[in-house]
């Protein structure tokens, strides 16, 4: 498993060291590279917008997933909007036995259950989806992934985004694959054409668009 150090919190405070986490690596070396910390950052709630489901945007997580269910603990989905594929899982290495699916029944649980999952030191990621969240809301989840070090990968309708993560990736379906835009605070806003199928990151175009 191949971890990267990263400094999340820069600087010293009153002579209290800054906090090191971890980065583990999405799989795919362009995209990493597009990063602000080449890769998933520990203890980030990262926000993934997705224009439709089913267009490939899970197998962007595999990589790390197989990763992180390997070596730091369960898996846990929280209202996945479409029924989990079991060989799928186990073609991406995925341990079976180390995924725990949730179905909530209200908003509120939903909330409860990704918070419940970020703080569980047994919990080696949590992914969850929301048709809406509040500001307040994500913010609460985000502080729980972060005081915790779980990785946490929350998708959101476009139209609904918070527009608050640390980081934020809009994904988008294209005839050759998946494509990533990495935006948010600290971020170039590169765009990543990602040919999920092959598992190849076709490109990273650096810089920011429109200034």
């Amino acid at each position: 498993m191949h971890l990267t150090p990263a400094l999340l919190q820069a600087g010293v405070t009153r002579g209290v060291p800054a906090r090191v986490l971890q980065v583990q690596s999405t799989g795919f070396a362009d995209l990493d590279a597009c990063l602000p910390d080449h890769g998933w950052p520990q203890g980030t709630l990262v926000e993934l917008q997705a224009a439709g489901s089913g267009i490939g945007e899970l197998q962007l997580l595999m990589p790390a997933l197989a990763r992180l269910g390997e070596d730091r603990g369960h898996l846990v989905w929280v209202a996945p909007p479409y029924r989990l594929s079991a060989p799928m899982l186990v073609a991406h290495r995925i341990t079976l036995e180390r995924v725990l699916i949730v179905h909530p029944k209200t908003h509120k649980e939903a909330l409860w259950s990704v918070h419940e999952a970020l703080s569980n030191a047994s919990v080696g990621a949590v992914i969850c989806w929301f048709p809406d969240i509040r500001h307040s809301e994500f913010r609460a989840l985000a502080r729980a992934a972060e005081k915790s070090g779980r990785w946490g990968f929350c998708f959101l309708p476009m139209a609904t985004s918070p527009r608050i993560a640390r980081l934020r990736l809009v994904l988008r379906s294209l005839s050759r694959g998946l494509r990533v835009d990495v935006e948010g605070p600290r971020a170039r806003t590169p765009v990543v054409i990602a040919d999920i199928h092959r598992q190849v990151a076709a490109s990273c175009r650096n810089g920011s668009r429109g200034g």
